[in-house]
């Protein structure tokens, strides 16, 4: 058997098996059960206590009720820490600011200043009345990146 029969017989033989040994796709919403997520919640948490007896009962849907509910009342978020070395405006961390109005008034016209790191500068553009935020404007990969991270509206929470 020469070397181009050879090659043929052995990919034939892969196309018939290779489906029945490919790896199963699981859709991403039953890659882990609602019981699963719920267990990973703290419950020790003091403000968790509906939470918590309704998962000692093993009441899922009580559970989940309890913890939306937490999140829909609560009055202050739980940001990580910030004194990790190489903390910035770069980063994907929370970094708190306090954005002036007129930079908010800009934002809510779709006019953003982000970085490009390609050359260091910052660069200004207006997005027009409906934002395609996959659409870059920049010649840098970085600009848009920086406007999908959405890092810059933290400086609203500050």
């Amino acid at each position: 058997m020469n070397n181009l029969s050879l090659f043929a017989a052995l990919f034939g033989l892969y196309a018939v098996l290779a489906p029945a040994y490919a790896a199963p796709v699981t859709p991403v919403d039953q890659e882990i059960t609602q019981a699963e997520v719920l267990a990973l919640v703290d419950a020790r948490q003091p403000d968790l206590k509906a939470f918590a007896a309704a998962m000692q009962n093993k009441d899922l849907a009580a559970a989940q009720q309890a913890l939306i509910e937490h999140f829909a009342r609560r009055t202050t978020p739980v940001l990580p820490p910030v004194s990790f070395p190489g903390i910035g405006e770069g980063n994907s961390m929370a970094v708190l600011g306090k954005a002036s109005p007129e930079q908010a008034a800009q934002w809510l016209k779709h006019t953003f200043t982000l970085s490009n790191n390609d050359i260091g500068k910052q660069e200004t553009y207006d997005l027009g009345p409906q934002i395609q935020w996959l659409k870059n404007p920049s010649a840098a990969l970085s600009w848009i990146l920086y406007l999908n991270q959405l890092n810059y509206l933290n400086s609203l929470a500050g």
